[in-house]
C-alpha cells in the first residue's frame, strides 16, 4: 500500500473543479477502487515507502506535509465523546445526575483511560457513588494515573471538589 499523495493543506477543503465534478456514482466507484488498492486500516501504519498513513491511504506523515484536517479531528473527538457517554451511561447510570464537576472529572478520566482502566478505580468510584467527593479526589490522586500524568491528574481530580458555580466559572475559552 502506498499513501495517497493528496494533501489538502490540512485546513483547506478540497475543491471540485466545475468541468470535472464527478457525480456520486463516479465517486462511489472511485472510493471502492481506491479502497481495493490501498486497503482499509483503522490505525496508523507505514505504507510501502515507510510513510505514516491511516484509513484508505490517507497520508498523515508530517515529513511529507500529511495530517488530518480539522473537520476530521473534530469528528473523531465527537465520536470519542459519544463513546465516553455510552461507557459511563452503561456502567455508572447515575453519573449524569452528579454535580457538574464530578461529572466532568469522570468524563475526562474515561476519555483518557477508557472505561476498562477507569473501572479499576474501585475506591474512587465507591466514593463518587456515596457523594464523598473529597475521598474521590484523594483516591484519584493515589494512583498510577496520577504518577504518569501528574499535572493533568491534579487538574481533573480537582473537579471532584468543584461546585456548580466554580465549575462554570472555569470553562476554558
Amino acid at each position: 500500500m502506498s499513501a495517497a499523495r493528496y494533501r489538502s493543506g490540512m485546513d483547506e477543503q478540497p475543491t471540485d473543479p466545475a468541468p470535472m465534478a464527478p457525480d456520486s456514482r463516479f465517486r462511489l466507484i472511485l472510493a471502492k477502487r481506491l479502497e481495493n488498492h490501498e486497503g482499509r486500516v483503522r490505525h496508523a501504519y507505514e505504507d510501502s515507502e515507510g510513510y505514516l498513513t491511516i484509513g484508505v491511504g490517507h497520508l498523515i506523515d508530517k515529513r511529507l506535509g500529511g495530517g488530518l484536517p480539522d473537520p476530521i479531528i473534530d469528528a473523531l473527538l465527537q465520536h470519542d465523546i459519544a463513546q465516553v457517554y455510552a461507557d459511563l451511561d452503561r456502567n455508572l447510570p447515575d453519573w449524569i445526575a452528579l454535580p457538574a464537576g464530578p461529572q466532568m472529572a469522570l468524563a475526562e478520566m474515561c476519555f483518557q483511560l477508557g472505561w476498562p482502566r477507569l473501572s479499576g478505580f474501585k475506591k474512587m468510584l465507591a466514593a463518587v457513588a456515596a457523594h464523598d467527593f473529597q475521598t474521590a479526589h484523594d483516591e484519584a490522586l493515589d494512583s498510577k494515573w496520577a504518577d504518569q500524568t501528574p499535572g493533568r491528574a491534579r487538574e481533573v481530580a480537582a473537579l471532584f471538589l468543584k461546585t456548580e458555580d466554580d465549575f462554570h466559572a472555569d470553562i476554558p475559552a
